[in-house]
């Protein structure tokens, strides 16, 4: 057991574990920290592990390639999105007959959903793996903001229909006039508002997209910051990382993203490798606009990822330091100066600020092995050939 006993969730460890016959252990996630989890589930002998995605991610990554926690029966993630990457530590630190199991709950109602892949099972498309379909007794629907349903594939709140719904927070109508209402498909049961994001998809399997604030507009986009993290889980070296919108007029248009981040000990704290990094995967309005590194993200006691101390940590400036490029020909001048309109262009120019962007991986060429472009007349219009979309066409966005 890793949940404090003031989390809802631990109750199924308490109670799941010795009604069933089976030794519950507790491990003091504070005091031992996750650095020795590995070894105390193989003292212990523990079979089943139940815990935050987080704490998973970060032991897992902690671990030598060919070591396996050899005992372990079952694990069992919820409360935070589940990424591809967890799957793949899954299987390459388990044995074939251990299961992965990826749950969405709530205190309000219980079990939601529930989703388990063995290590044979086909991989997931996406890089969120879906946390399933719903028990006996239980239905979800997709709200949209107007309150209407949502067709299959579209992003909403979740919203539950169970027989098994709370009654009700402890002397709080207002809280109760929010969240709960009556199903009017079945009066047996009760419908409870979760505050959380989903989609259910043609296959009638439900996605969770995180709180509803992980949903946010940049620039006219639409970004899933659920989507942003698992990408940059994805980038080699990186253990832990958080993504939160910052700035703006409002907390409804945030200005930028900035990632926070915990690299491995042997990895390296450059932003630039890791943006390049995330370009092969995301579009270019979805990639950090700052980078913070720490030590360690902070957690809430049940170890979830603690993003209100997060937004505490000032985000580093948009042009602050970091390593930037000069023009070095005559075109990547001319590029320049078309978009600083006719003002001195920088000695170093901050190429990660251009207005574009470009998610091609092909590798960048020196100035020294690329043909030097004939240069424009004094006076002359510049003029571009292209024979090719324009994302492949200016090198000088593909190094950001």
């Amino acid at each position: 057991m890793l949940y404090t006993l003031s989390f809802n969730a631990a109750n199924m460890d308490i109670f799941g574990g010795l009604l069933s016959g089976a030794t519950l252990c507790a491990y003091d996630m504070r005091r031992e920290s996750v650095a020795r989890l590995a070894d105390w589930l193989d003292r212990e002998r523990i079979t089943v592990l139940h815990t935050v995605p987080t704490v998973f991610r970060e032991m897992g990554n902690r671990l030598p390639p060919d070591r396996l926690l050899s005992h372990l029966r079952v694990i069992d993630l919820g409360g935070e999105s589940v990424f591809a990457g967890d799957v793949d530590l899954f299987r390459a630190h388990t044995q074939a007959r251990c299961v992965f199991v990826n749950q969405l709950a709530a205190t309000e109602v219980g079990l939601i959903a529930q989703h388990k892949i063995e290590h044979n099972s086909p991989r997931n498309s996406g890089s969120i793996v879906p946390v399933g379909r719903c028990p006996d007794g239980v239905r979800v629907e997709i709200r949209r903001d107007d309150g209407g349903a949502a067709e299959a594939g579209e992003a909403g709140e979740i919203v539950v229909c169970s027989p098994y719904v709370s009654p009700g927070y402890w002397r709080r109508p207002e809280l109760d006039a929010v969240a709960f209402a009556a199903d009017a498909r079945d009066a047996r049961s009760r419908r409870y508002f979760t505050g959380d994001l989903g989609r259910i998809d043609e296959q009638g399997v439900l996605h969770f997209l995180g709180r509803k604030g992980s949903r946010v507009k940049i620039r006219g986009h639409t970004v899933d910051l659920a989507e942003v993290e698992a990408g940059l889980a994805a980038c080699a070296g990186v253990t832990k990382v958080a993504v939160l919108a910052v700035g703006g007029e409002g907390p409804a248009e945030p200005g930028r993203l900035v990632a926070y981040l915990v690299v491995g000990r042997e990895a390296e704290c450059n932003a630039t490798l890791i943006r390049r990094r995330l370009a092969e995967l995301l579009p270019s309005y979805m990639l950090p606009n700052g980078y913070v590194f720490l030590d360690a993200l902070p957690l809430t006691a049940s170890g979830k990822i603690e993003r209100r101390a997060l937004g505490a940590i000032a985000p580093p400036e948009v042009n602050g330091e970091r390593e930037i490029e000069p023009p070095r020909d005559d075109l990547e001048r001319s590029i320049a100066g078309v978009f600083w309109r006719g003002r001195p262009v920088p000695v170093r120019l901050p190429v990660a600020d251009l207005p574009f962007e470009t998610n091609d991986s092909r590798p960048w060429r020196p100035a020294a092995e690329r043909k030097a472009p004939r240069p424009s007349p004094p006076g002359s219009a510049l003029r571009f050939q292209v024979s090719q979309p324009l994302r492949r066409a200016p090198d000088v966005a593909q190094r950001v």
